[in-house]
């Protein structure tokens, strides 16, 4: 089963505050290498998650497009990028959020 897929014109009209990204087979470099096919679109500035720094890329792969026993990890991910001021300290090394790794 694939995600459903929206226009452009449909995600504009969302109004997004926050967006994740986490295309199914893909690790965390090769969508960072891609993302330039999302921002190079001119409705892309226009997004409240784009304009509040609020795009995060995740490795779907290992997390978020299949079933399996890292579901803890995943809604922990999901919880930091939502809710970060609820919490702090989570964050373990090798996790990227918005384009930076935990170290950094």
């Amino acid at each position: 089963m694939h995600s459903p897929k929206i226009t452009w014109q449909a995600l504009v009209e969302y109004q997004p505050e926050v967006i994740v990204i986490m295309p199914c087979g893909f690790k965390i470099p090769q969508t960072q290498a891609d993302l330039p096919t999302l921002t190079a679109h001119p409705h892309w500035p226009e997004l409240p998650a784009v304009q509040a720094n609020r795009v995060y890329v995740v490795d779907g792969n290992a997390y978020f497009n299949r079933p399996g026993p890292r579901i803890v990890d995943s809604t922990e991910i999901l919880a930091e990028i939502l809710h970060p001021e609820e919490c702090t300290g989570w964050r373990r090394p090798g996790r990227m959020y918005g384009g930076k790794s935990a170290e950094d």
